[in-house]
């Protein structure tokens, strides 16, 4: 994992080329929420193609076994909702 300043950039490669970013305190308001089945999300942002540059939220088990399938982009968030995992996808 690389270090930039106070965040963490880490290109996870599966079909999609994205990169994960941790929060740091200035955007301790974005720390992920809670998934459907109760795991602390993670902000990803699209490397390539159309959407390149946008983020999104995933579950971390999306590419474990278990396969928890939870996604969220991050500019349709409602602030009024607390947690994803009351969205039905």
């Amino acid at each position: 994992m690389e270090r930039h300043g106070s965040s963490d950039r880490k290109t996870v490669s599966s079909g999609n080329d994205v990169s994960r970013s941790r929060a740091s305190s200035s955007t301790s308001a974005r720390k992920g929420r809670l998934c459907f089945c109760h795991a602390r999300t993670i902000l990803l942002t699209v490397k390539h193609g159309d959407n390149a540059g946008r983020q999104f939220w995933r579950c971390p088990f999306w590419m474990t076994p278990q396969k928890c399938d939870m996604f969220k982009w991050a500019d349709e968030e409602d602030e009024a909702q607390p947690d994803v995992a009351a969205l039905a996808l």
